[in-house]
């Protein structure tokens, strides 16, 4: 190898013994340069932060080229400059293929955090984040929209295969029932949630019905994917939108309430959420409550 004399001033030479070896100087230099770049700024970018496999590689890259670079100046060698830019550049490009399986895995993480694993739905978070959008633009357009909560009767007696394979079934039914403007979405253990828009309570009702006629159906074996061991039959709580409504959680909840009433009634069905009538009876409960007191 012939040697490139370097000038106090660091490491442009004057006199040149071989094309070759400056132009090799350069490219090892510049090899070495921006593997130490992109080490240092796929580090900054990785999914994680810097204790991710990923920026731990890119971390790597740039201490190999900035190793290389150091001990090819102290040594006058290009082919250190080069050993060092080329290990630093095998791990840049180590930490790209780590970085996109992270991205890949966090995608899935977000992904899942947003679906029911379960059943497949848009889980709580999702399908709030819908009912949100919907109710802003019912107040924009003064339209109205309605919440129907879907609970398979008698649930807590069913077996933990039932109650999976139930669940799966009735989304199924669910998505095949409501049209392509409503929205579905698992709001708890055992109950699933329908965002029907431009819908009434009273016409929430009819496809409801439908809904519940299908499900059991299905459920009795007419469907090959159903994988229940007994016919299962659903009950619906229904609750509208209404101008005083200002939180669209309440909606959900009074769904849930008109549901909850139901089976405290040892009934099943489809059932209205009423706010007169749920003050009656709650005044009705509070008055036996104080005279048994």
């Amino acid at each position: 190898m012939y040697a490139i004399p370097r000038t106090r001033f660091g490491l442009v030479p004057f006199e040149i013994t071989a094309m070759e070896n400056l132009i090799a100087h350069y490219v090892a230099l510049g090899f070495a340069i921006l593997a130490a770049l992109s080490g240092i700024s796929g580090a900054q970018k990785a999914k994680g932060g810097f204790r991710s496999r990923s920026a731990q590689t890119y971390t790597r890259a740039a201490l190999l080229t900035t190793v290389g670079f150091a001990v090819g100046i102290a040594f006058d060698s290009e082919e250190i400059f080069m050993a060092g830019a080329s290990l630093g550049m095998i791990f840049v490009a180590l930490g790209l293929l780590i970085q996109s399986k992270e991205g890949e895995v966090f995608v899935k993480i977000a992904s899942e955090q947003r679906v029911d694993f379960i059943s497949g739905l848009p889980n709580e978070r999702l399908f709030y984040e819908r009912l949100h959008a919907e109710h802003s633009r019912t107040k924009r357009t003064n339209q109205r929209y309605s919440i129907a909560a879907f609970e398979i009767d008698n649930y807590d007696l069913l077996s933990e295969a039932d109650k999976t394979n139930g669940m799966k079934l009735l989304a199924e039914s669910l998505n095949e029932s409501i049209r392509n403007t409503d929205t579905l979405g698992r709001v708890g253990d055992h109950q699933v949630a329908v965002l029907l828009v431009d819908t009434l309570a009273e016409g929430a009702i009819v496809g409801c019905d439908r809904a519940c006629e299908r499900f059991f159906f299905q459920s009795c074996g007419h469907n090959d994917t159903a994988h229940v061991t007994r016919p299962l039959t659903v009950s619906v709580g229904i609750a509208a939108f209404d101008d005083d409504t200002v939180d669209p959680h309440h909606v959900v909840d009074n769904a849930k309430l008109a549901l909850k009433r139901l089976h405290d009634e040892m009934d099943s069905g489809i059932k209205v959420y009423d706010r007169n009538e749920f003050v009656r009876q709650a005044d009705n409960d509070l008055e036996a409550l104080e005279k048994t007191a």
